[in-house]
């Protein structure tokens, strides 16, 4: 939520966003995760029941996500329409779906015309259809040649292979008219990070991977390099953030941090905040520092804090709500802003605090969907 809030006028919160520490950002965790939870449950459920219910229960899971995406893209419009000034507004963050005509609303159901913030399910559907090959190939033993068509197709995606696809798709949606398919992420470059979450949960589901051997208090030397990794990185954050950079060393660091494309920089910085991270979680506490100690307590603690807790249990709702919100504020600032500080950092922390409320809601109707639910017999 904080990474995609903008008023007009200046709010110091968004300063503690971690993504403002380095070339990390919640999409990264949220796809790397959505990996390992996929390789976790499913390679059991294979195991289990075979590849015809993963492939069932996956697809079935990507044409839900769908369905939410095309919502959230239907109510957005309504509002753009309904909403005085919105369209002007949100003008940025639509592009041409609103005066584009049926050719971009085509296009945007077709998933290849996102607008602004919605387009994390897209790739994730995606990745959801090509999980039960992908996991079929690691239960027959062919986890390395998963991993490494993975970093093919990033590799491709870096040295501009993927550039005739994206000309071909032009020419297919306009007839050989210029439609430029819009997109904050390229599923080609980003899977790399779900697929490595995929396999790793899968090996480590069939007992092949043991992450403790990996995460080993006694030997912290890969943490310590890690942490090295996010030092260097914060450093060229803040180096670039306040203009220590010479132009022309920065236009070279910046062939590597393309975001789109998922680039050098955003791999390292992640790879690195991930090992530490997860070090933490299985380590920290059996460590023999004091202060890693207590730094891997207070992580276990935020992690398990309640609200993380509650929120996480209906993503997908929060998400779709997470867009709405996040659309009607930039409106409301439009309107009364800008706003002077404090106000806009208060404003960012009840947007932040009302993730609860579609959480709250789902879990008050839980106990009433069970108590209605048909009961067995007890003849």
């Amino acid at each position: 939520m904080l990474s995609h809030l903008e008023f007009s006028g200046f709010y110091f919160i968004k300063n503690l966003h971690f993504g403002e520490l380095g070339f990390v950002q919640s999409a990264q965790g949220f796809i790397f995760l959505s990996g390992l939870l996929v390789g976790l449950i499913f390679m059991k459920r294979h195991e289990r029941a075979g590849a015809a219910q993963v492939r069932r229960r996956l697809w079935g899971r990507a044409l839900e996500l769908y369905g939410w995406h095309i919502g959230i893209l239907l109510a957005i419009l309504a509002l753009s329409r309904l909403m005085p000034d919105s369209w002007f507004v949100w003008n940025r963050w639509l592009g041409r779906l609103y005066d584009g005509g049926d050719v971009y609303v085509a296009a945007a159901a077709a998933l290849l015309y996102q607008p602004s913030y919605m387009d994390i399910l897209p790739q994730y559907m995606a990745y959801l259809l090509v999980s039960p090959l992908l996991i079929q190939l690691i239960a027959t033993g062919r986890a390395a040649w998963v991993m490494a068509g993975s970093a093919a197709c990033w590799l491709a995606v870096q040295l501009g292979a993927h550039m005739p696809l994206v000309a071909l798709l032009d020419g297919l949606w306009m007839g050989g008219a210029t439609l430029q398919p819009r997109a904050a992420f390229n599923p080609l470059a980003w899977q790399v990070i779900f697929v490595s979450g995929l396999v790793a949960g899968a090996l480590a589901a069939r007992g092949e991977l043991q992450p403790r051997r990996l995460l080993d208090p006694q030997r912290p030397m890969l943490f310590h390099l890690a942490v090295g990794g996010l030092v260097f990185f914060l450093a060229w954050r803040m180096a670039i953030t306040t203009g220590l950079i010479a132009p022309e060393v920065l236009e070279r660091f910046q062939a590597y941090e393309n975001r789109v494309e998922f680039g050098l920089v955003f791999l390292l910085n992640f790879v690195a905040l991930g090992y530490a991270v997860a070090w933490l979680l299985v380590a920290g506490q059996r460590s023999a520092s004091y202060g890693l100690r207590v730094g891997a307590t207070l992580l276990n603690r935020l992690l398990s804090h309640p609200f993380l807790v509650l929120i996480g249990g209906y993503s997908l709702q929060v998400f779709a709500w997470h867009v709405v919100a996040v659309y009607l504020l930039r409106l409301v600032d439009w309107h009364v802003g800008p706003l002077a500080e404090p106000l806009n950092s208060l404003l960012a922390v009840a947007a932040i605090a009302s993730l609860a409320l579609p959480a709250r809601w789902l879990a008050s109707r839980a106990p009433t969907r069970l108590a209605d639910a048909p009961q067995p017999s007890r003849s």
